[in-house]
């Protein structure tokens, strides 16, 4: 048993699509995985890409999927920070759209690193502008 995925549009890089496949193959039935969204605030703006949204009895969460470690993280901090500052602000956009259907609670933001280990340095979960990172490994505790 396995999430449904369902594809909005096509994986950008081999990052999204090892994220997408061990998510869908590691969440169980009742997941919902839907990737490469492109959304937009209203019409008179450009689309963005969301490289995933999980959706489960947790919650929604929306993911930025990278290829980075822990290491990268620390020495490129403005560009982490930028990235960060955009997967929230997709959040929030995803927010408020499913919200005029339902009430999905808190909408959280975050990013999964795809590079190898965890999001877990000196014992703390690392964060960016407060949005969580996780490692591939740590699927269990980025969909909760």
């Amino acid at each position: 048993m396995s999430a449904r995925h369902i594809p909005c549009g096509i994986a950008d890089n081999e990052s999204e699509r090892q994220a997408i496949e061990r998510l869908r193959n590691k969440l169980p039935d009742g997941w919902i995985l839907l990737s490469n969204l492109n959304h937009s605030s209203s019409a008179a703006f450009p689309s963005d890409e969301i490289d995933l949204i999980i959706i489960g009895p947790s919650g929604v969460t929306v993911v930025e999927v990278k290829h980075w470690d822990l290491d990268y993280v620390k020495k490129n901090g403005f560009r982490v920070d930028g990235e960060a500052e955009r997967i929230n602000d997709k959040a929030k956009r995803i927010a408020s759209k499913i919200r005029l259907a339902f009430d999905p609670g808190f909408v959280a933001a975050t990013m999964l690193l795809t590079r190898g280990g965890t999001g877990i340095a000196g014992g703390q979960r690392v964060k960016a502008r407060g949005v969580p990172l996780f490692g591939l490994s740590e699927w269990k505790e980025l969909a909760n």
